[in-house]
Parts: C-alpha cells; sequence; structure tokens
C-alpha cells in the first residue's frame, strides 16, 4: 500500500467572514465593497 499525499500548503481564496459589524452611512459604504469582494459569505452581527 502506497502513503498518502497530503499537500503542503491550503489555498482558500473566497473564506468566509464569520462575525462581520456593518455600520451606517459613509462607514458601510466605504467597508462593505471591500468585504463583498473579499469574502465568499458573511455572518453579519447586529
Amino acid at each position: 500500500m502506497s502513503p498518502i499525499e497530503t499537500p503542503d500548503t491550503i489555498t482558500i481564496t473566497r473564506p468566509d467572514d464569520w462575525h462581520l459589524h456593518l455600520r451606517d452611512g459613509a462607514a458601510l459604504a466605504d467597508v462593505l465593497p471591500h468585504t463583498a469582494r473579499q469574502f465568499a459569505r458573511a455572518i453579519v452581527m447586529p
């Protein structure tokens, strides 16, 4: 039986954000587009 090969690295191309706080007004407009580009999904906290 041959040994199982395991990768040396794992690349996560679109991770999830498990703790996102959204802000109001200009802060929301500044931050949300960056979050949307970086993460596949997000759990939004109140």
